[in-house]
């Protein structure tokens, strides 16, 4: 699915315009968005939940020269199902 089908998804169910219904949608990815680059969780009950860790430094190799590298720390975004969505992912595909 794309941006584009969600949209029309949404405005058909919301009783929107495309164009509302877009902006609807920019609005909470721009909240999700906001509010990592902020340090927070985000959490969509129900469904998931948006979180940032830590990765520590660390050493690797160049595939190429196997010379040693030092890849550095930085920041990773997780996302993690809810138990309820794991749930009947489970019961929908485990079969």
């Amino acid at each position: 699915m794309k941006k584009m089908d969600l949209v029309k998804i949404v405005a058909k169910e919301a009783n929107l315009t495309n164009a509302e219904a877009k902006d609807a949608i920019d609005a909470a990815f721009t909240a999700i968005h906001d509010a990592l680059l902020n340090d927070d969780n985000f959490t969509i009950e129900n469904f998931c939940s948006f979180t940032l860790t830590d990765r520590q430094a660390r050493e690797g190799r160049n595939p190429a020269t196997a010379e040693k590298i030092v890849i550095p720390a930085t920041k990773s975004m997780k996302v993690k199902i809810s138990p309820s969505f794991k749930k009947e992912l489970k019961a929908k595909y485990s079969k």
